[in-house]
């Protein structure tokens, strides 16, 4: 085990045949398969794979789309209030999605934890105050995003208890086992190949350990990704924008039918512990136009529809809990 005061980044081993690393001018190289892995900043760059034609994704694309668009490392609160949702909305929308990851993670107090798809780190810096015994690691396709989790990390000082690295979720740079929890926040639905993926968490996962899950619905992404067509529209005209942007790089986004998600789950060896359908609240492309007093009436609405079982199938995000059998290796 890796104690806080030992350099972090002794845990990663080469994503392609897990063997051990060694470090020499800028760069690590695989003492096994000879692979070397460069910086990219200040983090390593553990990425195998840069160019998916058939999902017109580009690694280099990508950075520069988040490098021209991102503000830069922000929690989850000042990132809803910058895109206009109202906070009271996002205290519930957090209240009944993110709470239940934390809750969690407050009560389990792993060891170790990895954010996958961590983005900026803001998700691991909230669940930190939480598990203060517990060492974090941040992997995230985006080296821009890693290099903002980087400089979060030299600026509060947390390079004791935190590390984070660019790498893809199909090989993940670490030994079988090494972690006791893995969070997977708001990203199956933009993975291209979510079995793959699945198949190496469970096998990063320490026997016993958990995956929690946060993701979108098809109801979210289906119904009401039209039905936000117009509140989007007027807001761009408020705000004096292009009705007509040009996407800077295409990102996929495809939420799994539940009947495949549990078929998946289970064909990568988890059981499933906990599922559960949150947010009863409208789009939140709709939440800045709704009244603040209107807004609470509704929020007080979504909570009892929550309650009943029959209205399960209208609540916008799934939180899922997968474990790692016990007897597993």
């Amino acid at each position: 085990m890796i104690e806080k005061n030992e350099s972090l980044d002794k845990l990663f081993c080469c994503p392609l045949c897990k063997g051990g690393l060694t470090e020499a001018e800028g760069h690590i190289r695989c003492n096994s398969c000879q692979k070397g892995y460069p910086k990219a900043g200040t983090a390593w760059d553990f990425r195998t794979v840069f160019l998916d034609e058939e999902h017109h994704w580009d690694a280099e694309a990508f950075d520069t789309a988040y490098s021209a668009a991102d503000g830069g490392y922000e929690d989850g609160m000042e990132h809803a209030l910058r895109a206009g949702i109202p906070r009271c909305a996002e205290e519930y929308r957090q209240g009944k999605k993110e709470r239940l990851l934390k809750d969690f993670a407050k009560e389990r107090q792993p060891s170790r934890i990895l954010d996958l798809g961590c983005g900026c780190g803001c998700f691991s810096f909230e669940l930190a105050k939480l598990c203060p015994k517990t060492i974090f690691y941040g992997i995230d396709i985006s080296t821009f995003r890693v290099n903002i989790y980087k400089k979060q990390i030299a600026a509060e000082d947390a390079g004791s208890s935190m590390e984070a690295a660019a790498a893809n979720g199909e090989k993940l740079p670490f030994p079988d086992g090494s972690f006791e929890l893995v969070v997977l926040r708001e990203v199956l639905e933009h993975l291209q190949a979510p079995g793959e993926t699945l198949r190496e968490i469970h096998r990063v996962l320490a026997p016993g350990g958990v995956l929690l899950i946060s993701t979108p619905t098809k109801l979210m992404t289906g119904v009401w990704r039209y039905a936000a067509i117009p509140p989007t529209l007027l807001k761009r005209i408020l705000r004096g924008e292009s009705l007509f942007r040009k996407a800077v790089a295409p990102v996929y986004d495809e939420p799994l039918p539940k009947s495949k998600f549990e078929k998946i789950a289970k064909a990568t060896g988890f059981v499933i512990r906990k599922w559960k359908r949150v947010i009863f609240l409208p789009h939140e492309s709709y939440l800045q136009f709704i009244p603040n007093m209107l807004l609470r009436v509704l929020i007080k609405i979504a909570c009892l529809i929550e309650k009943l079982p029959f209205c399960a199938f209208l609540g916008l995000h799934h939180v899922v809990f997968l474990e790692k059998d016990r007897t597993a290796r």
